[in-house]
């Protein structure tokens, strides 16, 4: 999976460490996501799960193979977190260990009072979960940076008592009798996350001053900019009080500006993977001023010749201008293998027009 990456444009890996509480390697924190489900799950999360466990059993651990690897290529090795912490809803896999299961307390509450799967940062103590997760994964792993996955698991802050007590105690109103993009509800919520964030920064710089190394702290939020205090992220607070190195998300607007002003770089989130898409958001990126280009889910393509052509090139612009007026095609055979060692092997790949296979004739 790493060794592909060598001699191309990838400069930085993100590795997958959690699913909120779920963590891809032994962990005293969290908990192994192949360890103690049951119920409902593919044939290929099975296949997974197992996987997992014979390697583990073995003491090899995915990410600690990932990083040894990609330092060894030159590449930078991230930790990646997804920030829901969820429980489960049957009839899916149960989750026993979770957080969510353990302490039903501090699930997220509706507007209406009903509690869902899912743990609110509004509670410290979820924070303070999270925070013990990322400290874990660093102080076990070298990594050079730690990235806060908030695109997929959105909302983290709902109605529930933390809540409803600060907004009565700040505004004098019940939060539940306000719209649900009320301003003052809206920052109230995002606040919590905020509080998370300026965690993650001390932390990530506590390390790195342990491990005598910057290590880099970003964020991906959503491509509508205009959502994201919505869904209770105040990115731009972040960005103006110097929490993130690098901000992750596929807009073009005011973050950049943001940014730059606060010494916080922009990585350029490169939606819909397709030949087309790469070189159209790839430069859409680079000429709005993006210091990197970001891809998600990166596997899979890079097993397809054209897809990977591109990719591993995205970092050359004269090389994606290119591209802009005509793509590259698939390329076409340039040789064929006559001789091997002597040996005639025209004559044994195909059975074709009834002629004899000379040599193969194993069935």
């Amino acid at each position: 999976m790493v060794e592909r990456y060598r001699h191309s444009d990838v400069g930085r890996l993100i590795w997958n460490a959690a699913y909120g509480d779920m963590i891809t390697y032994p962990s005293k924190v969290g908990y192994l996501f192949s360890d103690g489900e049951d119920g409902v799950g593919s044939e290929g999360q099975w296949q997974e799960t197992e996987s997992y466990q014979r390697l583990i059993s073995k003491g090899i651990i995915p990410a600690e193979v990932a990083a040894e690897h990609a330092h060894r290529i030159g590449i930078k090795f991230d930790i990646y977190f997804r920030m829901a912490i969820q429980g489960s809803t049957p009839p899916a896999r149960a989750q026993p260990k979770s957080f969510v299961r353990r302490h039903p307390e501090f699930r997220i509450v509706t507007k209406d009072g009903t509690p869902v799967p899912k743990a609110s940062y509004a509670f410290p103590q979820t924070r303070k979960l999270m925070l013990s997760l990322i400290r874990e994964a660093m102080e076990r792993f070298d990594v050079d940076g730690v990235s806060l996955c908030f695109t997929r698991g959105p909302a983290y802050v709902g109605y529930e008592q933390p809540v409803i007590d600060d907004f009565k105690k700040r505004y004098g109103e019940d939060p539940r009798e306000v719209k649900e993009d009320d301003p003052r509800l809206m920052q109230l919520q995002a606040g919590y996350v905020t509080e998370l964030v300026r965690g993650a920064r001390q932390l990530v710089d506590e390390i790195g001053t342990k491990k005598g190394k910057k290590i880099q702290l970003s964020a991906r939020v959503s491509y509508r900019q205009e959502k994201n205090l919505y869904w209770n992220m105040d990115v731009e607070t972040w960005l103006k009080e110097g929490l993130l190195d690098v901000i992750i998300h596929g807009a073009l607007g005011k973050f950049y500006e943001l940014g730059k002003a606060h010494g916080c770089k922009t990585y350029y989130d490169i939606g819909a993977r397709t030949p087309e898409n790469y070189v159209k958001e790839g430069l859409a990126g680079m000429r709005r001023g993006a210091d990197g280009i970001f891809m998600w889910d990166l596997h899979y393509y890079q097993d397809n010749v054209v897809d990977w052509k591109i990719i591993r090139q995205l970092g050359h612009r004269k090389v994606m201008e290119g591209w802009e007026k005509k793509l590259p095609g698939s390329p076409a055979p340039t040789w064929t293998l006559l001789t091997v060692d002597g040996v005639d092997v025209t004559k044994t790949t195909s059975n074709e027009n009834g002629k004899i296979l000379w040599l193969f004739s194993g069935g």
